[in-house]
């Protein structure tokens, strides 16, 4: 490979990595929005299966994010090698490319086993019947 197709390579990757950063970001602020919104404390707090779940998925996007973070530095450095007449192997070792995206699809995994297991078991509201408006038109006694 030449320098050329090596700078071209790493722009690629760089721009790989910078789309995974929004996506974990993007599913961090997903998870919390959700949580704040739709899970209630007395709901959600009863099962501790839940709050595992939740964590766990925490943790997989922030580690995926970290990952991604190290990769876009790691790659930045093995391009200032290359063009200061370096050679360089790869442009990211193993552990931080297959860490980023395992962990992110873990993440959205337990994410989505969090949700089916909440709206499976989730209570049935029972829905009153409601008194409908009369159209009648109201006339006033005097």
């Amino acid at each position: 490979m030449n320098h050329n197709e090596v700078l071209e390579m790493g722009k690629i990757m760089s721009d790989f990595f910078k789309q995974m950063i929004t996506l974990d970001t993007g599913m961090v602020l997903l998870i919390v929005t959700i949580v704040e919104k739709v899970f209630t404390p007395l709901r959600f707090h009863k099962n501790r299966f839940n709050i595992a779940l939740l964590s766990i998925s925490l943790i997989c996007f922030i580690a995926s994010l970290l990952f991604s973070l190290r990769a876009l530095v790691v790659i930045s450095n093995s391009l200032l090698d290359v063009l200061q007449g370096g050679t360089i192997e790869s442009l990211i070792d193993k552990l931080t490319f297959y860490g980023s995206i395992y962990s992110f699809f873990g993440g959205v995994i337990l994410f989505l086993g969090l949700a089916i297991i909440s709206f499976y078991y989730s209570p049935i509201p029972k829905i009153e019947r409601q008194q409908g408006y009369s159209l009648r038109k109201v006339t006033k006694r005097r």
